[in-house]
């Protein structure tokens, strides 16, 4: 193997074992239900519609959560 090759199965290994891409996407995701929730309950009269898309992603939001906590690797 080249030296590059080493450098990137090393790095691709530690991002691997860290799961660094579940974890950022679990928090990406609670940051956006966090704006979206704000941004609701900063509404002077919010429509059906409206409710029902934050009620869909907080809950979406606990499922998630729940998969990705429970998920033994």
């Amino acid at each position: 193997m080249t030296k590059m090759s080493e450098v990137i199965e090393q790095w691709s290994q530690a991002i691997d074992s860290l799961k660094l891409i579940p974890r950022s996407l679990i928090l990406l995701y609670m940051y956006l239900t966090y704006k979206t929730v704000f941004w609701y309950m900063g509404l002077d009269l919010p429509t059906f519609e409206q409710s029902t898309m934050v009620s869909v992603l907080t809950s979406a939001n606990a499922v998630a959560m729940g998969l990705f906590m429970g998920k033994s690797s």
